[in-house]
């Protein structure tokens, strides 16, 4: 199970009246926090620098996420894991995510059909095509039924 960490600093006067969402590259949020252009980052990172403070917000697993009838559902094991064509969630569009590290390590790879820039894409993509993708658990079971997307509940990824 992956443990994610959430780098927050908070100055002695927060003031929530201002909210700003940036999307991209982790490392600028540090610098922001550093230089108190930013008051707290939500980052999803294993290594926080020790200046920091960081605070667990919670664990999730992934697991497969598909529409509900998807043929490959039916038998599923990691050779046929590795043959179906797969969606990855990724803000810069890199088509390598947590899953092909693993699968990496364990000499296989998987075919990236595309990659969206959010879950909530993913969900919907995933509603009217053969695609499957890796997605967080608690995701899929709040969000997933509107879309008639489920968790394959053997095919859990642990990474």
């Amino acid at each position: 199970m992956r443990s994610m960490h959430y780098p927050i600093t908070l100055p002695d006067a927060f003031d929530m009246r201002t909210i700003e969402r940036r999307v991209g590259d982790r490392a600028p949020a540090f610098d922001g926090l550093e230089a108190r252009t930013l008051d707290i980052a939500l980052v999803p990172i294993d290594a926080v620098p020790p200046r920091f403070h960081a605070t667990k917000l919670y664990d999730d697993r992934f697991v497969i996420a598909a529409r509900r009838g998807h043929p490959a559902l039916r038998r599923m094991d990691l050779a046929r894991y590795c043959t179906l064509e797969h969606l990855v969630v990724s803000l810069g569009g890199d088509a390598r995510g947590i899953v092909d590290h693993v699968l990496a390590e364990q000499g296989l790879t998987r075919r990236i059909a595309l990659t969206v820039p959010n879950f909530l894409f993913a969900l919907a993509a995933l509603e009217d095509t053969d695609l499957v993708a890796a997605m967080p658990r608690r995701f899929v079971e709040m969000h997933g039924a509107r879309f008639g997307i489920g968790p394959f509940r053997r095919g859990e990824v642990d990474d």
